[in-house]
């Protein structure tokens, strides 16, 4: 199908095929912002959706700078980071924290100069001091045959002077005396796809899956760039950033997503109409371009891989805009009030379609694209008053079920037109955004898309084949008499509610829960071993108040370490770890050996859950061994042990 964007933001499609037998078509659309305080903005120049990830050094060897955005879904949303770590006020310094905040993502790095030891002697040395490092995973801990093959090694034989370099990102509180002192790969970057972490799920479907069906049981946390401790349950449209030390003009940079939400459409040649549910799953960050990146995806099902049709993309709210080739005055029809609209054709190699089964650039003469841009333009939006753009409006969200219909049965006909296949209830998943519905209009059901299971870790479900168109399209006349008529009904409401009595005001509960207190009563939760609900009740908190309890000590906390003191958040953690050890025992060295080693090969998340400790926990331990072993030498020295016979295993 064709993809044309009616607005600044870039978009792309492809087809793949789930399953054999079943296709089902990707579309991608991509926002760029530039990072300033308070609230991003959309940037003038927008960055195109990539069908492959771009290297630093445009080589295969090195680590990746800008990651694919050809994934076909993602379970869970990806937050990287690349560019460069800036020293606090442009100051020459041997070391800093460079922290990033985006929801409830916060992770930290210390970021060193260079520095090495000395293979004769074993002494340190330190380089001179520096106002920059980059972020790159060739300056994390690694090398070949572990989970960062483009890292360096801690055992690597000493360049010409006898110096073995040590890396310059490390974990935060670890401490480094002698090439015995080891530690985890920390980055914010993405993740190549050869590496082993990724190379290993993709299993028999090889790198080269465009075109191919995947395998039953196939994990699609492949697709998955982030690593680990960075993939979040969503990407809000008004999500907050916080980077302190990653930008080159703001040493803490506090801002926020500009609540944008893109929309899409598709026309069948059929003649059906349905929206595409886009989910926000990728945040790229540039600290160097001090810009971001937000990549929506969402899916519907195909009839064949070369079904003909139309998907449009616009931004609520926003006006067409120029981006590429503008129709003018004189070439649109006098009722379009002399409109200037924008049509972009669908991103492409030149001289080759996007991806397989993805036709070129869109033929579509000038009567059919100014009969495209009027229906859109009809059934979804409004003209200007003086007519010189066409502006959709934002949709009013309904008190009904969105896109797709969520616990309806639906039976859908094969080819023969056999009524064989039942689908299940099309859940929309908790964690991600709700698509937008089309109240005013009505609209053919949706061709059933993936299965999208609640909590969006399993794969996809099956691809049925769409039904059968069941009906004519809205007219101009039957949109304007639903308008009216719901005109009519808020008027109604407006006027019954202004005899109804003023609300009582409810005064705000009061919280003086103390910050351990607030930890371990997290941790009960995360554990789930009792319901979220029952726990609050055992300690007479309302949702209301934990929640606000929650905020005021999330922005103490925050206060605090703006000012480079963590006297709170230690409190936090340590309080956190106690009640995670009154479930299952206290943690020993050799288990946080296993957890650092699980880190460094990318496994942690199954060496927590064989340990029987809640995946939440992990940082907090990690933060409070790295406070126990800087205190304590002989806890170190047992640690590094622990860890070299882990890694022996």
């Amino acid at each position: 199908m064709d993809v044309l964007s009616l607005c600044p933001l870039r978009a792309l499609g492809f087809v793949w095929q789930p399953r054999a037998g079943t296709c089902a078509q990707t579309v991608v659309v991509k926002a760029t912002f530039r990072l300033v305080p308070g609230e991003a903005v959309l940037a003038e120049a927008q960055d195109a959706p990539g069908e492959e990830e771009r290297r630093w050094d445009e080589g295969p060897s090195s680590s990746v700078r800008v990651p694919s955005d050809g994934a076909p879904y993602k379970a869970r949303a990806d937050v990287v980071l690349v560019g460069h770590a800036y020293a606090p006020g442009k100051q020459p310094s041997r070391s800093w924290m460079a922290r990033l905040v985006v929801g409830e993502l916060d992770k930290s790095i210390e970021v060193w100069c260079d520095r090495g030891v000395r293979w004769q002697d074993g002494q340190l040395l330190e380089g001179p001091r520096v106002t920059k490092v980059p972020l790159r995973w060739e300056r994390a801990a690694g090398g070949p045959e572990t989970n960062n093959p483009v890292g360096m090694r801690f055992d690597a034989a000493p360049d010409r002077y006898g110096m073995v370099p040590i890396p310059n990102l490390q974990p935060p509180g670890m401490f480094v005396a002698s090439r015995a002192d080891t530690f985890a790969p920390a980055c914010f970057g993405p993740i190549a796809p050869e590496w082993p972490r990724v190379s290993a799920r993709l299993g028999r479907l090889g790198p080269g899956w465009n075109g191919r069906p995947f395998p039953e049981g196939f994990d699609y946390g492949t697709f998955q760039v982030a690593p680990p401790d960075q993939q979040v349950a969503e990407i809000r449209a008004n999500e907050r950033i916080v980077l302190e030390n990653l930008h080159p003009e703001h040493a803490r940079l506090v801002t926020s997503l500009p609540g944008l939400r893109p929309r899409a459409v598709v026309d069948r040649a059929t003649g059906e109409r349905e929206e595409v549910g886009l989910v926000a799953d990728t945040l790229w960050i540039d600290t160097d371009r001090g810009v971001c990146c937000v990549v929506w995806r969402g899916r519907i099902g195909l009839r064949h891989a070369a079904e003909a049709g139309r998907i449009a993309v616009w931004v609520e709210g926003m006006p067409l805009v120029e981006v590429g080739r503008e129709v003018r005055d004189r070439d649109i029809e006098e009722d379009d009030g002399g409109a200037t609209m924008t049509l972009v054709a669908p991103l492409e190699k030149k001289g080759e379609p996007a991806l397989p089964f993805v036709p070129g650039l869109s033929r579509l003469s000038e009567p059919e694209r100014r009969e495209l841009l009027q229906a859109l333009s009809r059934w979804a939006g409004r003209e200007s008053g003086d007519g010189s753009e066409t502006v959709f409006a934002p949709m009013a969200r309904p008190a009904g079920k969105a896109l797709p219909f969520e616990g309806a049965r639906e039976v859908a006909e094969d080819d023969d037109g056999d009524m064989a296949k039942t689908l299940p209830p099309m859940g929309r998943p908790a964690m991600m955004a709700a698509p937008f519905v089309l109240p005013s209009v009505p609209m053919s059901p949706p061709v059933p898309v993936i299965e999208e299971l609640a909590d969006r870790e399993e794969a996809p479900g099956p691809l049925p084949a769409p039904p059968p168109m069941i009906g004519p399209l809205a007219t101009a006349e039957m949109v304007q008499a639903k308008l009216e008529e719901k005109a009519g009904e808020a008027k109604e409401t407006a006027s019954a509610g202004e005899k109804e009595a003023a609300p009582v005001e409810v005064e705000e509960e009061g919280v003086d829960l103390s910050i351990e207190e607030t930890a371990a009563i997290a941790a009960e939760i995360a554990e789930g071993k009792v319901e979220r609900a029952t726990v609050l009740e055992a300690r007479e908190l309302s949702e209301r108040a934990w929640k606000k309890n929650v905020a005021r000590w999330d922005e103490a906390m925050e206060e605090e370490q703006g000012r480079g003191r963590n006297a709170l958040r230690g409190a936090y953690d340590a309080a956190y770890v106690e009640r995670v050890e009154g479930f299952r025992g206290v943690i020993t060295v050799e288990e946080y050996a296993r957890i650092l080693v699980g880190m460094e090969r990318g496994r942690v998340e199954g060496v927590l859950d064989a340990m029987g400790i809640q995946r939440a926990a992990l940082m907090p331990i990690v933060r409070v061994w790295a406070r126990k072993v800087a205190r304590d030498g002989n806890l170190a020295v047992k640690s590094m042990r622990a860890v070299r016979d882990m890694r022996a295993d």
